[in-house]
């Protein structure tokens, strides 16, 4: 495993349990763990969260929707996943971010998958590339890899936004971590 993303809503009480036991982090993200993806309010992004990030803020550069796929600005947790410590976005930010999240254009993978090409993109997302004169065998295989990616990502990009408004709607706040 390691490096993969995994967001998890979290009401006050849900917070609470976590900060008083951050080893329930590990049960949390552990996909195998009974219940794992089926949990309400867990998002395993696996390796796309790299992309995801990049193609939605560019980054961070976009300060609210580089909150999120990392929430940047949130409040370190007592939980620590194998990269560092969980963030926490508390609920009027997470509103704010579904808010964003719904503004984004359907395409917005499709339009800025170009943008990942060079870049050092965990999962090496958007790094197939082949030149026009290549045989025609290697074009498909590179446009069939491509294809795959795209739709990988927009499925995640699709629960990630769909995750946001759940939360914003329940009053919840949001929980990153990478492990």
């Amino acid at each position: 495993m390691g490096m993969d993303g995994v967001l998890c809503a979290l009401s006050a009480k849900r917070h609470a349990m976590l900060q008083a036991d951050p080893g329930l982090l590990f049960e949390l993200t552990d996909p195998t763990h009974a219940g794992g993806e089926q949990m309400r309010g867990l998002l395993h992004l696996g390796k796309a969260w790299d992309a995801l990030d990049l193609l939605v803020s560019r980054r961070g550069e976009d300060a609210l929707l580089g909150d999120a796929v990392l929430a940047r600005s949130g409040k370190s947790m007592r939980a620590e996943g194998g990269f560092g410590k969980a963030q926490f976005l508390a609920p009027v930010r997470v509103a704010k971010i579904a808010a964003a999240l719904a503004k984004l254009p359907a395409r917005v993978v499709r339009d800025r998958y170009g943008e990942l090409f060079g870049k050092t993109v965990h999962g090496n997302y958007g790094q197939e590339t082949c030149a026009d004169d290549e045989i025609a065998f290697i074009r498909e295989q590179v446009a069939e890899t491509q294809r795959r990616e795209i739709e990988e990502l927009e499925g995640k990009l699709t629960k990630l936004i769909a995750l946001y408004a759940a939360a914003a709607k329940a009053g919840d706040g949001m929980m990153a971590v990478v492990v």
